[in-house]
């Protein structure tokens, strides 16, 4: 269910629900992780049956069908300007495609599997980098140069302890631990 704020930011109000054909009776079907898009009113959704649902947010539509990674999906994310929606799923399998207005998705190769699922995305500020971190104790994270034919490993970070949030401030990746201590990691040398 999407909601939206009025220009004063006074009133909440629902502007989409899960169309007919989306709906779950029997409940197995539950999202993990959902994405705005940076330009266009559309989200995102990825659910626990490994399907990616794309909402128009004006009509409370859907955008064409369910696009099947047949895992799990643990997180989503769009590069800033939008055009690459990117998501991580349970057998730790980074999946890209470029995305074209209307929406309209293309398939870029898949990365190398990691070790676990992924549980958080997220890009530089200019879009070049993608880092990916994985759930575990290891607290290993990968980072990926981003260039017309997709996404390309350059490096990997770890943290002792597991890595449970990340951010990007200017050129540095933010990560907090398991044991809440936060570090800092350059992201220009990666």
């Amino acid at each position: 269910v999407a909601w939206n704020a009025d220009t004063q930011g006074e009133r909440i109000h629902r502007v989409a629900t899960p169309p007919e054909h989306l709906e779950d009776p029997d409940n197995r079907k539950w999202v993990y992780c959902s994405a705005a898009h940076p330009v266009q009113p559309i989200l995102v959704s990825g659910t626990t049956t490994g399907e990616l649902i794309a909402v128009d947010l004006v009509h409370g539509e859907p955008l064409g069908s369910p696009v099947s990674l047949g895992s799990p999906v643990h997180s989503i994310a769009f590069s800033p300007n939008g055009a690459l929606l990117v998501a991580g799923d349970e057998a730790g399998q980074v999946h890209a495609w470029e995305v074209a207005s209307p929406f309209n998705l293309t398939k870029l190769p898949d990365t190398p599997r990691l070790q676990d699922a992924i549980h958080g995305l997220i890009f530089s500020h200019q879009g070049e980098q993608l880092i990916a971190r994985e759930t575990g104790t290891h607290g290993r994270g990968m980072v990926y140069k981003v260039n017309d034919d997709g996404l390309k490993q350059s490096s990997e970070f770890i943290h002792e302890g597991g890595i449970r949030s990340m951010a990007v401030s200017g050129s540095h990746l933010v990560s907090a631990t398991a044991s809440g201590i936060c570090k800092r990691t350059s992201a220009r040398s990666r």
